[in-house]
């Protein structure tokens, strides 16, 4: 009987072994799992716009002005200028060379000079409009004056005063342009009948008050002089 029992019984075992679900199927009867995780996922990066940076224009060099040559010359008169034919100081000519004793300028372009032709001693008013590179003839006519060693005033681009030493018996003027030495009008001085020479010298407050101080003679420590003064841009003394 026990015999029986125990293969009756491992029987049984092995049919119900073979009535178990395999591992595939058990694994297949199980509802599948679904990840429900979140994806983070990134903004989109702005596309950076090319940016053209503006064209750079060609550098500039500077322009130069040409350098004034070492030799001054003369420029042509305008035509508006008096005529001092009758004066024994005639005008330099357009392109003469010159030697240039004395510069004032008024500003950067403009200015003043004394200056005579080379081997002459009759000095001329000069005039300026472009640095020095050239000069106009604007001198005074002076009439019998000495035409040597003027002095002048020169107070701006339009305004000037020059005189020409006097000698004996010749009369005492003091010239007076307010265009740049277009024109010139004539000032007497008061005799000086002493004077055994005339060497002038300007001096200014403005362009009013002025005086003009004349050394007339000189001896051993000892000098003479005249002082004359005008309230009126050196049209009355």
């Amino acid at each position: 009987m026990r015999p029986s029992r125990i293969l009756l019984l491992s029987f049984a075992l092995l049919l119900a072994g073979c009535n178990l679900p395999r591992p595939a199927e058990r694994a297949s009867a199980l509802p599948p799992i679904e990840e429900n995780r979140p994806t983070a996922s990134l903004p989109p990066s702005p596309t950076a716009t090319p940016t053209q940076r503006p064209a750079k224009s060609p550098a500039q060099s500077p322009t130069q002005s040409a350098p004034p040559s070492a030799t001054p010359s003369v420029a042509a008169a305008p035509e508006s200028l008096p005529s001092i034919t009758d004066s024994p100081l005639p005008p330099l000519a357009a392109g003469q060379e010159i030697v240039i004793t004395y510069i004032q300028m008024t500003d950067e372009s403009h200015g003043w000079g004394i200056g005579q032709a080379p081997q002459a001693e009759d000095a001329h008013i000069l005039h300026t409009a472009d640095g020095g590179q050239s000069w106009t003839d604007v001198s005074p006519p002076a009439g019998e004056q000495t035409l040597t060693d003027p002095a002048g005033l020169f107070v701006d681009t339009q305004h000037a005063l020059v005189i020409y030493p006097a000698g004996p018996g010749q009369p005492h003027v003091i010239w007076q342009t307010s265009d740049g030495g277009t024109t010139w009008q004539g000032a007497d001085l008061p005799p000086s009948p002493d004077a055994e020479f005339f060497s002038p010298s300007f001096f200014a407050a403005d362009k009013q008050n002025i005086w003009l101080l004349v050394t007339i003679g000189a001896g051993m420590q000892h000098a003479y002089s005249d002082l004359y003064f005008s309230a009126d841009g050196g049209s009355q003394w």
